[in-house]
């Protein structure tokens, strides 16, 4: 057996969604989860679903546009995933895509030279002349003109333009292309010039395509083996013969049915799918497409089935495909279960007491649109708790501030409010590292009220032992006690508290803090008389030792 060219093992992307300033994570969008397949040499494998349902970040995972967040892509036996950038530049020589939007995916400031031409410089594969040369070798492959090797993008029609796009891809000869939509945003008549350019480049030179796209008319022509995809898993995949004559996901049969049938005579029955598809930030649980098929089962509800082959090379994640009879009729037996559990679920409906026709299809409505909404209250209901959160935090900064400006009490209760209140409130789930953030905030709130009262004691000691220096000063020089402070024109700032060393003669100060105003701290002493004074310092009346001598 041929060993393939690329081989996807359960790949997953997950896009973490962050609310409030602090940008934490409350959840998840499952834009890809556990995808398998395979991409044999000179294969085109069409990945086809509903927009949404992931196959753009499956290309992107794959070319590593995209990190993602577990499984492996082989690519020539070699993880893709796990290749550092000196590595990873080699195998862009045998990677490429061609992107959806041809007016977006060319610079409008670089010539097609330069667009064209910049792989061959980058990978060493051309210099100089050497490089216009090939690059209107290119053009001409794809059905340009080569003089054109000039002009800028903007000079260009969108088919023209996505010519472009193809010959840049095809530039360092690659294995394997990834064509994003690439004709979606063509008119028809300039999709079949480029599929059918698409189809010539592969039988020439081998290339294998992951052709991503929508329009299953289009992946139809192209493909040899057809993939579809629901809601980040894929539902069904199958050689493309097989998959349009067996379809044996109700998804798959619906997609199909929305083809349109050129032949006015001919009967066409088409499938609609009630509801939107549901958001990938919270899918249903058990099968993912149970919120929205016709054939559902109880079983859907809770069980996610996995993927059965009902024949070699078709596999397919339903339950109705479960324990077919081997053989060529499992695809009779695979529709009459999907039109026996229809028949069911609309019998039911039917048998609905008191309830209209127009009354079942605003119920279903209604409950699709619950189902959505579903997500999205989550998401207010964490967006709130992170606001709370968030507000808490910024409260327990705002007291460690006021602390940190002298104002110890109104930053504890502040403090104390934010944790009790919003921070309280908003960390429910995440009381574990959260506490730990209170935790820190209080220790700073304690570290930051200690740095304080040491610096007011330390600068009040620093101005009583000037105040002690001069006093003694003054003695010494006249041998008389100065009975006030004023005497020396020694102004005390309102830094003081109780607990200060006493005064050089041995007397203690009494300090105290005005009721009337608690922001200021005046300092206060026994005069000869033994009244307390605010706003000057009464000295004993006794000589120092220094100046009885």
């Amino acid at each position: 057996m041929t060993e393939p060219l690329l081989r996807v093992e359960s790949l997953t992307k997950h896009f973490p969604i962050t609310r409030g300033v602090l940008s934490r994570t409350v959840g998840h969008v499952r834009a890809v989860d556990g995808v398998s397949f395979d991409v044999a040499p000179g294969e085109t494998l069409g990945l086809v679903g509903e927009s949404g349902s992931g196959k753009t970040t499956v290309g992107r995972c794959i070319l590593r546009l995209a990190r993602p967040t577990s499984g492996r892509v082989l690519f020539g036996g070699r993880d893709v995933t796990t290749l550092k950038a000196a590595e990873l530049k080699g195998l862009r020589r045998e990677l490429q895509v061609v992107f959806q939007d041809p007016y977006s995916s060319l610079n409008p400031r670089l010539r097609v030279l330069d667009i064209v031409g910049e792989a061959l410089v980058v990978h060493g594969i051309a210099r100089g002349a050497d490089v216009e040369r090939k690059v209107a070798a290119l053009l001409e492959r794809v059905g340009l003109a080569p003089a054109w090797v000039h002009r800028y993008a903007h000079e260009f029609s969108g088919g023209q333009r996505q010519r472009i796009g193809v010959a840049r891809a095809i530039a360092l000869n690659p294995k394997l292309i990834v064509c994003d939509e690439a004709v979606s945003a063509l008119d028809v008549s300039i999709q079949a010039q480029v599929i059918n350019l698409l189809v010539e480049l592969r039988r020439e030179m081998n290339i294998a395509y992951l052709f991503i796209a929508h329009d299953l008319s289009v992946v139809r022509h192209v493909s040899h083996r057809i993939a579809a995809m629901y809601l980040g898993r894929l539902v069904e995949v199958a050689p493309s013969p097989r998959l349009f004559a067996a379809p044996a996901h109700p998804y798959t049969r619906a997609l199909l049915s929305a083809i349109p049938v050129p032949d006015p005579r001919r009967e066409h029955r088409h499938l609609a799918l009630t509801g939107e598809i549901p958001s990938p930030a919270n899918p249903p649980s058990g099968c993912h497409f149970h919120t929205r098929c016709p054939a559902v089962r109880p079983e859907c509800h809770r069980d996610d089935p996995p993927p059965v082959e009902v024949e070699p090379g078709h596999t397919v994640r339903c339950v109705h495909a479960h324990e077919l009879p081997a053989g060529v009729d499992w695809y009779d037996e695979l529709s009459r279960r999907i039109e026996r559990a229809t028949l069911d679920n609309v019998t039911a409906r039917e048998r609905a007491p008191d309830i209209a026709p127009r009354e079942i299809e605003w119920l279903d409505a209604w409950k699709t649109r619950a189902a959505s909404h579903a997500a999205d209250r989550a998401a207010n209901v964490a967006a709130l708790r992170e606001r709370s959160r968030n507000v808490g935090v910024a409260a327990c900064a705002l007291g460690v501030a006021l602390v940190c400006a002298g104002q110890a009490w109104l930053g504890s209760i502040v403090t104390a409010v934010a944790y009790l209140g919003a921070v309280r409130h908003g960390l429910r789930r995440r009381s574990s590292t959260d506490a730990i953030v209170v935790l820190a905030l209080l220790l700073s709130l304690r570290i930051g009220h200690a740095v304080v009262e040491h610096g007011r004691r330390t600068r009040a000691e620093a101005t009583l032992r000037a105040l002690s220096e001069q006093i003694e000063e003054q003695a010494r020089l006249t041998s008389v006690l100065p009975e006030r402070l004023s005497d020396l024109g020694f102004r005390l700032y309102p830094i003081f508290e109780n607990g200060i060393p006493s005064d050089p003669w041995g007397r203690a100060f009494v300090y105290r803090v005005p009721g009337t105003n608690g922001r200021r701290f005046d300092l206060g002493s026994t005069g000869p008389d033994g009244v307390p004074s605010a706003d000057d310092v009464g000295i004993v009346a006794r000589k120092p030792a220094a100046a009885s001598k």
